[in-house]
């Protein structure tokens, strides 16, 4: 998914509990929530042309990237792609010859596939694959210059790409892993004993402070902050909040990890630009953040006239399914106008 990893454990966890949605992702200004049954919908920007526009992708798409142009992996390992990536147009499409595709990681302009025979490929829009020499991958992240590898007994290597070129050099990083995310120039890793990690570009790993016991983290190039569940099943939530993609209530920014409040349960999460869901084991969807192009999944009422500043309480109300909770309005980046957004979490009826 930005590249994620972890989705046997969310659909375990999802499954045991007869639930409806085993898997949740996001990127930019779209989410998408994996079914029981197989298939894939999706909620937020240009999915299928109109802001707000409810897509769906069939259950052959075992992993999905949810971007305007992005791709997935079908049931026989064959890669698909839509958008720029595919054929132009919103129908997932086969690209080249690879088959045999196990995991995906999509970004701007670098698409990786970790194969069932454990080998690694990657390209660019206008390349040819490119094999990366590593033959026992088992989970990738991607970003446009990025590539993080976990490999068997959870060894951790990052692939450097030079800016706008193939040429890369690789580094192993002393951390066992258990995943790796891509913010837009910091990595974040789960370690093997459940610790989350920071690593800056260019940097050596730092602890995150604020995140006990963290289970998965989620992260997108396109944001600035980044979110974790841990093993008690809440959410935390770092970095910046012009939208309220911390779901603390405010939109004041957090150098370190603070409680989303009003969830429990949370096994997974997923980040986009400006906004954040979680997913529960029971299968519930909740999401916050900026709602301009109708990624959060649900229809808000007219705003109160401002959003509050700084730090402050706020107040958490859980919506109930079908309801419209109030909107408040958040200035964002490259907007022109306040944009409509949910400082705290509402739960979304997944169609």
């Amino acid at each position: 998914m930005p590249a994620w990893a972890q989705i046997e454990t969310a659909e375990d966890a999802a499954r045991a509990t007869n639930a409806k949605v085993v898997d949740l992702v996001a990127s930019d200004n779209r989410t998408c929530a994996r079914l029981r049954d197989g298939t894939w919908t999706c909620w937020g920007e240009a999915l299928l042309g109109d802001a707000g526009a409810v897509a769906s992708y069939p259950r052959e798409l075992r992993y999905l990237v949810p971007k305007a142009s992005g791709c997935g992996v079908a049931q026989a390992g064959d890669v698909v792609c839509w958008g720029s990536w595919g054929d132009g147009t919103s129908r997932p499409t086969r690209i080249d010859a690879q088959r045999g595709a196990r995991v995906i990681g999509l970004a701007d302009d670098r698409l990786c596939i970790g194969t069932s025979d454990n080998h690694v490929f990657c390209r660019r829009r206008k390349s040819a694959w490119q094999p990366l020499p590593y033959d026992d991958v088992v989970r990738l992240g991607v970003a446009d210059n990025r590539v993080g590898l976990v490999r068997h007994g959870h060894q951790l290597t990052l692939v450097q790409y030079a800016r706008d070129s193939d040429v890369s050099k690789a580094r192993d990083i002393g951390l066992p892993a258990r995943t790796i995310v891509f913010g837009a120039d910091t990595s974040y890793v789960v370690t093997r004993d459940y610790r989350g990690v920071a690593i800056p570009d260019g940097g050596e790993p730092q602890g995150l402070p604020g995140l006990p016991n963290a289970v998965h983290i989620g992260a997108d190039p396109s944001a600035r902050h980044v979110c974790a569940t841990d093993k008690g099943g809440t959410v935390r939530c770092s970095g910046q909040n012009q939208a309220g993609q911390l779901g603390t209530g405010d939109t004041a920014n957090r150098a370190s990890f603070e409680l989303v409040p009003g969830i429990a349960g949370a096994q997974r999460v997923a980040v986009g630009a400006f906004h954040t869901c979680a997913l529960t084991t029971t299968g519930e969807v909740f999401c916050w953040g900026a709602n301009d192009a109708g990624q959060l999944g649900v229809k808000l009422a007219e705003p109160e006239p401002a959003a509050p500043k700084g730090r402050q309480k706020g107040s958490f109300t859980r919506a109930n399914v079908g309801e419209s909770p109030r909107a408040s309005l958040c200035t964002i980046a490259k907007k022109t106008a306040p944009v409509q957004c949910a400082l705290s979490p509402v739960q979304v009826a997944v169609p």
